[in-house]
């Protein structure tokens, strides 16, 4: 805890994982309700990286940050471990891969919306984002932040609903999180709190150019 990463100490098999993420139901509210959800994130974005430019979703889910970014002019790919998002997506006219490997390179933007904590290996998924990306292209990551007040209180109460979710492999500080970025080859350029969940984070940070 004193470096502001906190994990488990031992995490699933595949097919426990599989159990776990086998729910395909899409989050409540209205399509038009989770548009507005994502429409500040993807603003933020356009902002720095305009379109048109490839963006590529990894745990698109049920896809909406990648509707919204399509809205805007971006080319999206999506990446999912789970089979009904994949041909969810396919069946939809998009693209969308099983994996970060198979979804290859050269894309502009990469996101990772509140997917990192559920990862039993950060440094390998970072490795294949920056793999995925061109130099100076653009991640965008967002998870749990433990820095937050409203963490600190609900931890003083014992009512701290994250150390209950059992999918949860990792929680990260800001600092932390940001230090473990610029040691997989990015550098932060923004953080923002978004709408999505309670005690929530997400940062912005640049692919670093690749030595030549």
């Amino acid at each position: 805890m004193v470096c502001g990463h906190v994990f488990t100490a031992d995490y699933f098999e595949p097919h426990e994982f599989a159990l776990l993420f086998q729910d395909d139901t899409e989050p409540p509210g209205t399509p038009d309700e989770r548009r507005y959800v994502w429409a500040p994130t993807i603003r933020n974005i356009a902002t720095i990286m305009a379109p048109p430019a490839r963006w590529l979703d990894v745990g698109c889910g049920d896809g909406q940050a990648l509707f919204v970014a399509h809205e805007w002019g971006y080319d999206i790919t999506g990446v999912d471990t789970r089979t009904k998002s994949v041909e969810n997506l396919t069946a939809r006219g998009f693209t969308a891969f099983d994996t970060i490997t198979n979804a290859g390179s050269g894309f502009d933007v990469v996101s990772m919306f509140d997917v990192i904590e559920h990862i039993p290996d950060p440094l390998e998924i970072l490795a294949a984002v920056a793999d995925a990306l061109v130099d100076d292209g653009l991640f965008i990551v967002s998870c749990p932040n433990m820095d937050s007040e409203a963490w600190r209180e609900l931890d003083a109460t014992g009512r701290n609903p994250y150390w209950r979710e059992i999918e949860h492999l990792h929680n990260f500080t800001r600092s932390r999180l940001q230090a473990l970025l610029r040691d997989c080859g990015f550098t932060p350029i923004s953080f923002d709190i978004p709408r999505r969940w309670v005690m929530g984070m997400e940062i912005v940070a640049q692919r670093t150019r690749r030595q030549t």
